[in-house]
């Protein structure tokens, strides 16, 4: 006599083997239904973080301040000696919001942006990461 019939046959409860696929069910529906509350609850947070126009992390955009990309190495050496990381100097900042203006004016005037790109690196523009800005080698 079955006390239940689910998906997997007839579960009723004298057996061990029973009982223990039917408590790992449940396990199996709560991890489900927590995990679905913790998704909902982080989908919900990055919505209201972009609705107000924050960020919602990644490294620092070009043309905005923030703090500098450091290697590991150099992020433990000032985490050991408890300084904080360092910011991108509001010079810097300013260079490259002159660059966005500088580089949107030459688009519309027909520059490409491999020319646009390889001045910035002569000016000594890089990217958020220190690195040059869209050039290929060879190119």
């Amino acid at each position: 006599m079955c006390a239940a019939r689910g998906g997997s046959g007839c579960w009723n409860g004298s057996s061990p083997a029973s009982r223990t696929a039917f408590i790992l069910r449940i396990e199996v529906a709560h991890a489900a239904r927590s995990s679905d509350d913790t998704s909902r609850r982080i989908k919900r947070r990055f919505e209201t973080l972009r609705a107000n126009g924050q960020k919602t992390g990644g490294p620092r955009s070009f043309g905005f301040p923030g703090y500098g990309v450091l290697s590991k190495r150099e992020y433990e050496r000032l985490a050991e000696q408890g300084k904080p990381r360092p910011v991108v100097p509001a010079e810097q900042v300013e260079a490259e919001r002159q660059a966005l203006r500088d580089g949107s004016v030459a688009l519309v005037q027909g520059a490409s942006y491999m020319e646009i790109a390889r001045e910035w690196n002569e000016a000594g523009l890089r990217t958020a990461w220190g690195k040059d800005l869209g050039v290929r080698r060879g190119a």
